[in-house]
Parts: C-alpha cells; sequence; structure tokens
C-alpha cells in the first residue's frame, strides 16, 4: 500500500515537471511566434519597397506586361483577380 502511495506521488511530481517543461516551451514558441510576426516582410512591403524606385519599377512592370500579356489577351478576368499584381500596377509614382 505504501508502495502505491510512493507511485502515484511520484507520478504527481512527474507529471507536475513534465507540464511545467510544456509550458516554458509554449511560451518559447509564443516568444518566437511574435519575433517572427514583427519582423515579416509582405507583400503590401515588396510592392512600396519596388514603387519607391522609378526605374526598379519600371523593370518589374516592363516582366510582368511581358509575362502576362497572353493571359490577358485570352482570360483577362483571372488578372483582375490578382490582388497584388493590380495594387502594383495601380500605385504610380
Amino acid at each position: 500500500m505504501d508502495n502505491e502511495k510512493s507511485i502515484c506521488h511520484m507520478d504527481k511530481d512527474l507529471f507536475m515537471i513534465i507540464k511545467s517543461h510544456l509550458n516554458n516551451y509554449y511560451i518559447e514558441i509564443l516568444t518566437i511566434i511574435e519575433s517572427l510576426n514583427k519582423n515579416l516582410i509582405t507583400e503590401n512591403n515588396i510592392i512600396d519597397f519596388i514603387n519607391k524606385d522609378a526605374n526598379l519599377r519600371k523593370q518589374y512592370m516592363a516582366v510582368f506586361d511581358y509575362e502576362i500579356e497572353i493571359i490577358k489577351q485570352n482570360a483577362p478576368h483571372i488578372v483582375e483577380s490578382w490582388e497584388f499584381y493590380n495594387k502594383f500596377k495601380e500605385n504610380k509614382q
């Protein structure tokens, strides 16, 4: 009987240790995710970066226009559905 009590007590202690380690792990993961989100480069950041340089913008527009010419001719609705391409195209400086 005493042996069973000591095993149950050890199991509780082990459970608490595991719980503590998992909680610390969880907190660390949240810290990493927060840091990643803070430093995340978004599509809007890229569009803004390209639009700040007129030559770079002109180069990208030339490439985009060349690459999607056939799509524009045959399925313009597809190009119209491209949110970030259209935002880039509208954002003239």
